[in-house]
């Protein structure tokens, strides 16, 4: 029988693929079912005192469902600027709010965000089987992504829907560009990225990254790089900057962004490397997991930590340059590094220097160079394929317990910071959230305990003194809410809601005259006043005249 000879390049013969041609259906469908079974007691959790008070608890605003109220009339919301996260919430308030009891039942928010993570890890999947052609790097991809303890943050967090929808709409353009590269509706195609990326947009600030991600997919798919490859790519990068300045402006509004007076460029730097190495790390041994990771305290030297973090990532850069031609390897690096380019703090906004949340789509690129590894090995050791499968199948199931357990520890936000605080007993921010929690709770001493020892550690912090003024009223010691209501307002004068509960308790001591003064300015600098608070403290004023 004569050979045949192949031209270069041309595909190789349908026998030799003919187990990778398509999705293998039943990995896909057991990574599914494995992922909603590891996330199912998030179900049972309870909306938390992390930022879940001021998203859904408190937040009237989700009573409205309308697109205009959460596009224009409220399009920033706890200093950020994604209006589609919102209204998601507000749908699933339609059916959690119960007006007869006036409660919240947490179910239906919990449960969009597990059915958007489910639907992330299939999109995982059927992305990098698009570029590898093979079921098991896939599956493997797709499972560490799913079942990862740090991607637990994103999905038992109800608050965090922003973290869950951006994913989605992210891991879909990228899927839709891998057909618009290779595709024969390349029109249809194009214009379904740029509508993902916008909706993505919509749903969190991070999306920006995306054009650059295109760019690495257009080399990674072996596409000739010339002029046509940038000009497609200049309408999504205009809208990039838009809404990365839309974003900067409602963390600023927000007073999110204060660390550049504090931390030197030195300083943001060392943040960087710090959050490369322990995204990395934390990816092979995610133990020590917390809900928030402190910056170190300014002015200190710095833990080791930040110093090893130097050298991590000088020999991950002498790596990467001697691996340079391995394609996979390259491509899941980059990919790590756009994605969490933007949250390394070198424009430090909020309270951490990390977040486990900040890992859920970068985490892809490392999972990807794993699997591919283990791909080669496979193809190369055929016979020993039962051992080499042995070891990821063996991490994905211990990946898999973890994040089973770390679901309970969202459970409620006394559980949340009893995780936090031992893993941190220096933290004023976890110490303030965790007697708080106390607080919510009407467990008024050990709230009490925690909110003063948040003050210790920082006699600046505002927030402390209002939930410590707040327990105080709750005891009934109104002298001492007053003294910290001042505090509180002394270290933020636009602390609004400072204003109007020590409204509230001067009120309650009797002193309508300086009681109406606070509901005023509390009311200018935008607190919901009730009028009829007005109208009485004005009516008790009067009276006393």
């Amino acid at each position: 029988m004569a050979k045949v000879k192949l031209k270069k390049n041309a595909p190789a013969p349908a026998s030799s693929v003919s187990d990778i041609k398509k999705p293998h259906y039943l990995l896909i469908t057991l990574i599914l079912i494995s992922t909603l079974v590891i996330y199912w007691p998030s179900l049972k959790n309870e909306l938390t005192n992390w930022d879940d008070q001021e998203y859904i608890t408190y937040n009237k605003d989700l009573s409205d469902a309308s697109i205009k109220k959460h596009f224009t009339d409220k399009p920033h919301v706890m200093g950020n600027y994604h209006p589609l996260s919102m209204l998601t919430l507000a749908w699933d308030y339609s059916s959690a709010y119960d007006e007869k009891t006036g409660t919240i039942d947490p179910v239906p928010f919990h449960r969009t965000n597990l059915i958007l993570h489910v639907l992330n890890a299939l999109l995982v999947y059927l992305l990098v089987f698009r570029l590898t052609q093979n079921n098991i790097v896939a599956a493997i991809t797709s499972a560490l992504f799913a079942f990862h303890p740090m991607h637990v943050e994103s999905v038992a967090w109800a608050s965090e829907r922003k973290d869950v929808l951006y994913s989605f709409f992210y891991l879909a353009a990228l899927l839709s560009w891998t057909y618009f590269i290779r595709g024969s509706q390349k029109i249809i195609f194009y214009l379904l990225t740029l509508l993902l990326f916008i909706l993505g947009l919509f749903s969190k600030a991070v999306m920006v990254s995306l054009p650059i991600a295109l760019f690495l997919l257009d080399w990674f798919m072996k596409r000739k790089f010339d002029w046509k490859v940038i000009a497609e790519k200049i309408p999504l990068l205009a809208i990039s900057v838009y809404f990365g300045l839309q974003a900067i402006d409602a963390q600023r509004e927000f007073e999110a962004i204060d660390g550049n007076s504090v931390y030197s460029l030195l300083d943001r730097i060392s943040f960087a490397f710090y959050g490369i190495m322990q995204y990395i790390v934390k990816f092979f041994a995610p133990l020590d997991l917390s809900c928030f990771y402190s910056f170190p305290t300014p002015g200190v030297d710095k833990p080791l930590g930040y110093l090893i973090a130097r050298v991590f990532v000088i020999a991950l850069g002498i790596a990467a340059f001697l691996l340079r031609k391995k394609r996979n390897m390259v491509f899941g690096s980059v990919f790590f590094l756009i994605t969490v380019g933007l949250v390394l703090q070198l424009l430090p906004v909020g309270g951490a220097v990390m977040a486990d949340r900040y890992s859920y789509l970068p985490h892809i690129g490392i999972a990807f160079i794993l699997a591919t590894y283990i791909g080669d090995l496979l193809t190369k050791n055929g016979s020993s394929k039962a051992l080499i499968l042995a070891l990821p199948i063996a991490l994905i199931g211990i990946m898999g317990y973890l994040a089973f357990e770390r679901t309970k520890v969202w459970k409620d936000s006394i559980t949340l910071w009893t995780d936090a605080e031992s893993k941190d007993k220096g933290s004023p921010k976890i110490y303030n959230n965790f007697g708080d929690a106390y607080t919510l709770a009407k467990q008024y001493e050990p709230g009490l305990k925690y909110l003063t020892e948040s003050i210790r550690l920082k006699p600046d912090y505002p927030d402390a003194y209002y939930n410590r003024g707040l327990t105080y009223f709750y005891m009934n010691k109104y002298q001492e809410a007053i003294d910290d209501y001042t505090m509180a307002i002394k270290f933020k004068p636009t602390l609004n809601r400072a204003w109007h509960n020590r409204a509230g308790t001067l009120y309650t001591v009797g002193k309508y005259k300086e009681a109406l003064s606070d509901a005023l300015k509390s009311k200018e600098l935008g607190y919901p006043v009730d009028p009829a608070f007005i109208t009485e403290l004005q009516s008790k004023v009067g009276t006393n005249k």
